[in-house]
């Protein structure tokens, strides 16, 4: 497919915006959700039990383990989106530039789906210490 440079740029600023905005609202959510979900099961546990009575602390500490993992993936996101945007940029200007990325796919699926697993293993210490206490 021949393109003008005039079209060439203008699929670049297209991209660049493109991983702008990508960046700034996904990657924010992502970050926000898992630093909220981990301090409110801090919060939690002092306020539903004394300390010495917490049950299932290795549930909780499977979704705190989530949570890091879903945080270092969408670090690791953040240099394969950069990658990725520079590739796509050669690609345009070149048709035998590297074309794919399957590592940015990867990592923002990790940061992505640990989220709410997370969340359901969070929910589910708390709601097994709730109903003890019932």
């Amino acid at each position: 497919m021949m393109r003008t440079d005039e079209q060439k740029r203008e699929e670049v600023a297209g991209i660049t915006a493109a991983l702008s905005a990508n960046a700034s609202q996904r990657d924010a959510f992502i970050a926000l959700g898992h630093t909220v979900l981990f301090t409110a099961s801090i919060a939690f546990m002092g306020d539903v039990r004394p300390a010495d009575e917490i049950e299932f602390v290795w549930v909780l500490l499977v979704g705190w383990a989530l949570n890091a993992i879903g945080l270092v993936a969408l670090t690791w996101s953040f240099q394969a989106a950069h990658e990725d945007g520079v590739r796509r940029i050669a690609q345009i200007h070149d048709d035998a530039a590297d074309v794919g990325s399957m590592s940015l796919d990867i990592a923002n699926s990790i940061a992505l789906w640990t989220f709410p697993t997370a969340m359901i293993a969070i929910a589910t210490f708390a709601g097994l210490n709730l109903w003890s206490v019932m």
